[in-house]
């Protein structure tokens, strides 16, 4: 039996989002039974872009030059400190996570500037940015200190600094949660 398995595990994870957001987070959906309303209540949603099919198609190797349609970068809902946020790109959820996070460790700061590969003093955020992390992001102040934060990784990367952040900065569980958006 995995952590997720655990009687009540995720029952609780329902409950503090219902907190945060309001009983309507998890309208139902006829005959299916899964959560299918976007977080409602206290909420933010990203300033970038949508979800929904990008008219561009590529031809992809080894398919004989069929061509098939590319589906925007997906984007994510999420509670952080009680605060929910809806529709972030994934760079949109790092910077967002990130900037709070380390707003309310600025003690940290040096431990995580030596951590993080995506993160440097100074103005780093460039297109031409190398190493590459930082050819989007922003920059934040700490401590009197310009702090770049590089947001152009793969998913992989992003949730693996997200968890160790949260990890570092000792945070207790259930200051951020993840839920699955409307489909």
């Amino acid at each position: 039996m995995n952590e997720y398995q655990q009687e009540g595990f995720l029952y609780n994870i329902v409950q503090v989002i219902k907190d945060a957001c309001g009983e309507e987070v998890f309208g139902q959906k006829e005959g299916v039974g899964q959560t299918n309303s976007p977080m409602v209540g206290k909420e933010r949603d990203s300033a970038n872009g949508d979800s929904s099919v990008v008219g561009q198609e590529s031809s992809p190797k080894g398919q004989g030059g069929k061509k098939k349609k590319r589906k925007a970068p997906g984007t994510y809902y999420f509670t952080l400190y009680n605060v929910c946020y809806k529709d972030m790109l994934l760079k949109d959820t790092m910077q967002v996570i990130f900037e709070e996070v380390m707003g309310r460790h600025p003690d940290k700061l040096e431990e995580l500037l030596s951590s993080f590969s995506c993160l440097e003093v100074g103005d780093r955020i460039s297109k031409d940015a190398v190493p590459t992390a930082f050819r989007s992001g922003t920059v934040i102040e700490i401590n009197g200190k310009r702090v770049s934060i590089g947001t152009s990784l793969d998913s992989a990367s992003v949730f693996r600094y997200i968890k160790r952040l949260i990890k570092l900065c000792g945070e207790p569980e259930g200051s951020l949660i993840f839920a699955e958006p409307s489909k």
